[in-house]
């Protein structure tokens, strides 16, 4: 049997799950405190993953972006106990909040901080379960960070000019069939990327999506313009794209340049499909059904995105004759 790791199979999720599932608590205790007590990283992120999957409702579903979005905060947090002389597992409530204070003032926006405290609080449970943490010792349990900016003024959405003048500059089927994907069926960037010829159906235009965010399946109209573009890159099977999610990002933004508009980033397009339809509907149930929110008070923000009618309304109060203000 080899012992060239280069050389052995990837492993399963369910592998590396039973890689730690199946010690007896002591023997699990005992690896993870060597792995704490060398900086073994990689260690440390199998352990992390593993509780991830092993307690949480997804199960060995849980989305890769998850997984990465963990392995980077992980890092972050190594870096960070490291710096102040200690071990991630020695951390208190104070170099909790600290964390949070170093990830603000590296500059990175509040999202980002609350990702990494996200993994942070992660951690500390797979820390819970290897036993290196008391039950009830969690330091960032109830560590996180405000937006001062309301959502519906992040996530710019691209207008109807900017759209056209995509349209416009893709040269290629395949490039017409990527923007009308965000654009108008409001699909995110992973969703496009792991979409198959199996789950279109262009004659019903529909498509069946699989989301990387809560893993559910849901069918999403597509418009015919939309249709159209998928219908002429032609009848085949498996991936319709076969590319990675970033690569389909980097064409984007290869478009954006070419027809000169804003690099708000593909999940602008998204933005788009659902301004676009909230102001063709005025219907926050619509605007949720096409966009797969789970709740209408996500599609809100579409409504503040969607209401020039309003301040159009307000900008005419400098032309209003009106009365004459009482005194």
């Amino acid at each position: 049997m080899t012992t060239d790791l280069a050389r052995r199979e990837p492993r399963t999720a369910l592998e590396l799950v039973e890689d730690w599932a199946a010690l007896a608590p002591d023997a699990r205790k005992r690896r993870a405190a060597e792995a704490l007590r060398d900086d073994d990283l990689s260690t440390l992120v199998t352990l992390l993953e593993t509780c991830q999957r092993l307690h949480n409702r997804r199960g060995l579903r849980t989305s890769e972006h998850t997984l990465r979005s963990y392995r980077t905060g992980l890092a972050a947090l190594a870096r960070f106990a490291q710096g102040i002389g200690r071990k991630p597992h020695q951390l208190n409530h104070d170099d909790a909040l600290r964390f949070a204070r170093h990830l603000e003032g590296t500059g990175v926006g509040p999202a980002t901080v609350n990702s990494r405290l996200a993994a942070a609080r992660a951690f500390c449970r797979a820390l819970q379960w290897a036993g290196m943490l008391p039950s009830e010792q969690n330091p960032f349990a109830e560590v996180s960070v405000t937006d001062p900016t309301p959502k519906h003024e992040k996530g710019q959405p691209y207008r109807p000019e900017h759209l056209e003048r995509l349209l416009a500059a893709a040269r290629t089927p395949r490039e017409r069939a990527l923007i009308l994907l965000g654009a108008d069926a409001g699909l995110r960037v992973a969703e496009v990327a792991a979409l198959t010829w199996e789950a279109l159906e262009v004659e019903g235009l529909t498509v069946q999506v699989r989301s990387g965010k809560g893993g559910k399946t849901a069918s999403v109209a597509l418009t015919p313009r939309c249709a159209d573009a998928l219908a002429a890159l032609g009848e085949k099977t498996g991936p319709v794209f076969g590319v990675t999610s970033r690569r389909l990002q980097a064409l984007f933004a290869r478009l954006c340049e070419l027809a000169g508009v804003p690099r708000y980033g593909y999940h602008a397009l998204r933005h788009s499909a659902g301004t676009r339809l909230y102001e063709a509907t005025h219907d926050l149930h619509v605007t949720a059904r096409h966009l797969r929110h789970a709740s209408l008070d996500t599609a809100r923000i579409y409504a503040h995105l969607a209401d020039a009618d309003y301040r159009s309304a307000v900008a005419q109060l400098a032309d209003s004759k009106g009365s004459s203000p009482r005194r």
